[in-house]
């Protein structure tokens, strides 16, 4: 749009704060319109300002540019306030979270309910070097019997469709025998144990968050939200050869549902509350010989993350269906796709495909989890490095657990459930995975909302909760969603089935050892959780110790002639030692990695009395009680409505 020049009257408001904010007045296309006028658009004297007074105002793509008072002398707008810089991130409050991890709820004036959910977290105070292994080791093997307390399904690979195209999720198999791979349960293992030794959190998510929020102050910087020059450009990313550009084009804004206008590119952006507009661009062809923007691969990634399902659609009827996934969008985007972005010193910040599009966070969780628990020393190992090993990109380290596989009966009882919708882990709930200051404020319009302003979220120096551990809970199927694409059928194995797999140790510390008993028997009434469905009250297994065949490293290869004819006779090594001895030894092991544990916390600053009172092994047996396991109402998924309150969730003590 050309510059114009028209003229209107200035119109004087003056908040309860004692601000002055000036507007326009003037007729446009749509009737009489006022417009906020900003500082760098005030070409006039305060002094020379009345309300109701003549001014000259000078626009371009709808925006104010100047605005003059009529027979007054033009005077040089004030210097505006300088901008964010969004070079490093844009970041927000710079606050140090809370050491306690919950609101006071109730100690504002309205009540806002905790949240509920499948999951809790259970907190690391540190991260714990692993124990010197100058002592006696053990070798040998622990067979485990493994009960289902509530339907199981470890799945295998998903390549079935019903015809409904509802994905069907069966049990993994070989031939006709229902089995859990050796991985799972080495997962479930080493998970428990990363927990009980305090080892690093591993792994966790190190790509970055994106976030839309009209009611976070940061966001409304970032985009000048309320203000009409605002910093977004509009432009077109196109991929020649293997890099990517953007050509910047102008924009202005239309109507919702307005007659195309001949020459122009109509982009409709998705629906939004109280949305008026949508764009038209320039078309590309007009500015393709332009300067235009890199984009960098790592911009790349990020944008085609942050996509939803309904703008990768736009991109797919866009390209003519040249792009159906993520992936495709690399590799295969030949077509100009228009996008607004923001940029600094001619470098692309960021873009998306509506013009308030969600921003990248300046925190990753890997990021937090290091500031929540500082990792070790280069070349330091933490317990599970040093037993079950590592690979890198500059070293590696051999396990010394390995686990078989669990075989169940041939006639193993099966069932379907009614079709769900499986969730996943959902890190941009900062609400349930950070930890939040002891008070936050609800908001001053919605009282039932917490105040995201008061809130740590990943632009703040906040902390993650832990570990994410799921409550056992008493199977359910929740309502479905009448989308039979975004449903599976689940074949879960009942309950009250058994199987055994072996855990064979190598040279193992009394220590470690220890921590490999104290990971598989749980105390009476608790149990374990593994494969899918853990949020419908799937995957409660209990572990036994069935039989111990465990040595010293000087007992077992002394014994090597034995355990050579063992193995090519296909049976088992002779035992050298009889039950009692085994239980000997087990609670000898136990006892030795309780007390290293205290011992180790206490060093690090974190002092227990006891084994049970360490804080996070009292959070882990909550958790892991299954008899005594809350009701549902307690760890149901909540609804929306409720998500979008930000309801904070309740610590597991709290539960």
């Amino acid at each position: 749009m050309a510059q114009e020049t028209i003229a209107g009257t200035l119109t004087i408001q003056v908040t309860k704060e004692k601000k002055t904010i000036y507007k326009a007045t003037f007729e446009g296309k749509k009737g009489q319109t006022s417009m906020a006028i900003q500082p760098t658009a005030q070409y006039f004297s305060q002094a020379d300002a009345t309300d109701g007074c003549a001014i000259t105002i000078t626009r371009e793509n709808g925006q104010i540019q100047k605005v003059t008072i009529d027979g007054k002398t033009e005077c040089t707008p004030s210097a505006p306030q300088p901008k964010k810089s969004f070079a490093q991130k844009p970041g927000g409050k710079q606050t140090v979270a809370n050491s306690s991890s919950q609101p006071q709820f109730g100690t504002t004036k309205t009540f806002i309910p905790p949240a509920t959910a499948p999951y809790n977290f259970i907190a690391q105070p540190c991260v714990l070097p692993a124990p010197d292994l100058t002592e006696e080791r053990y070798s040998g093997s622990i067979t485990v019997t493994l009960s289902t307390l509530t339907p199981l399904l470890v799945s295998g690979a998903e390549n079935k469709q019903d015809a409904m195209g509802r994905s069907i999720r069966e049990f993994f198999t070989v031939g006709e025998r229902c089995v859990i791979p050796g991985s799972s349960l080495k997962g479930m293992l080493r998970s428990t144990i990363e927990m009980l030794t305090s080892s690093a959190i591993q792994p966790i998510n190190d790509r970055h968050v994106f976030w839309r929020s009209f009611d976070s102050e940061d966001y409304k910087e970032i985009f000048q939200v309320g203000i009409q020059s605002t910093p977004q450009k509009a432009g077109y990313l196109v991929r020649k050869n293997t890099e990517f550009f953007i050509t910047p084009v102008p924009y202005t804004l239309v109507p919702l549902k307005c007659p195309k206008n001949p020459g122009k590119t109509r982009v409709e952006t998705g629906p939004m509350p109280k949305k008026e507009h949508d764009y038209d661009f320039d078309p590309y062809e007009k500015h393709a010989k332009d300067k235009a923007y890199p984009v960098d691969d790592e911009l790349i990634d990020n944008f085609i993350l942050q996509l939803t399902p309904a703008q990768l659609e736009f991109i797919k009827q866009r390209t003519n269906g040249e792009v159906d996934n993520e992936n495709a969008l690399r590799r295969s985007m030949k077509r100009p796709l228009p996008v607004f972005f923001l940029e600094e010193k001619g470098k692309i910040l960021f873009m998306g495909l509506a013009r308030y599009f969600r921003f990248q966070a300046k925190n990753t969780p890997t990021v937090l989890r290091d500031k929540t628990t500082p990792p070790l020393p280069e070349n330091t190992l933490d317990f599970c490095m040093q037993l079950f090993g590592y690979a890198n990109k500059n070293t590696s380290r051999r396990g010394r657990v390995s686990v078989s596989r669990a075989i169940f009966p041939k006639q193993v009882q099966k069932k379907e459930l009614p079709p769900v919708v499986l969730g996943q882990p959902c890190h941009t709930c900062f609400a349930h995975y950070l930890v939040q200051p002891a008070t936050i404020c609800s908001m001053k319009k919605q009282k039932n909302r917490w105040d995201i302003n008061s809130m740590h979220t990943y632009n703040t120096q906040s902390k993650i909760r832990g570990r994410k551990f799921y409550w056992h809970r008493n199977p359910e199927t929740p309502p479905t969603n009448n989308k039979p694409k975004c449903e599976s059928v689940l074949h879960p194995i009942e309950s009250n089935e058994k199987a055994e797999f072996t855990i064979s140790l190598d040279r193992l510390s009394l220590i470690e050892l220890g921590a490999i008993i104290e990971a598989v028997s749980l105390p009476k009434g608790h149990a374990h959780h593994m494969g899918m469905g853990k949020s419908l009250g799937l995957g409660s297994v209990r572990l036994d110790i069935r039989e111990m065949n465990i040595t010293t490293t000087k007992t077992r290869y002394g014994d090597l002639e034995s355990r050579c004819q063992a193995l090519f006779l296909g049976s088992k090594p002779k035992k050298t030692q009889n039950a009692e001895q085994d239980a000997e030894i087990a609670q000898r092991a136990r006892e030795a990695f309780r007390a290293w544990l205290v011992s180790a916390l206490t060093k690090a600053g974190y002092p227990a009395k006891s084994y049970e009172e360490i804080p996070h092994i009292a959070d882990f047996l909550r958790i892991t009680d299954f008899a005594k396991r809350p009701d549902n109402t307690k760890t149901r998924f909540m609804a929306l409505t409720e998500f979008q309150k930000r309801r904070v969730l309740p610590e597991i003590r709290r539960i």
